[in-house]
């Protein structure tokens, strides 16, 4: 994978996810079950520009943010990866999350 800009753990009971912001624009999230083998669970695309930031719902089961160089942000279910939702009308690349 490319190199990560964001890293973030799940914080909801009963996940053991981890998810990563890259370069290549993509979000991959990772099961850390096992901590020695983290398996990779899915990979988010939609981005087009180097993905910055991850920020996991602390409420919402599998649910996630990302921002990006392209000026977006994006709210993903990480089973349904192809419906996200694209936050758009930033004027400059969205580079953090809380």
């Amino acid at each position: 994978p490319a190199p990560a800009f964001g890293v973030q753990f799940s914080r909801v009971a009963g996940e053991k996810l981890i998810a990563t912001s890259c370069e290549d624009a993509v979000i991959r999230v990772y099961d850390v079950e096992v901590p020695q083998k983290p398996t990779l669970v899915t990979e988010l695309i939609g981005h087009v520009g180097k993905a910055f930031g991850v920020a996991w719902s602390p409420i919402l089961n599998s649910t996630l943010a990302s921002s990006s160089d392209d000026r977006t942000a994006r709210v993903w279910n990480i089973h349904s990866p192809g419906k996200h939702v694209v936050l758009q009308g930033h004027l400059q690349k969205v580079r953090a999350l809380a």
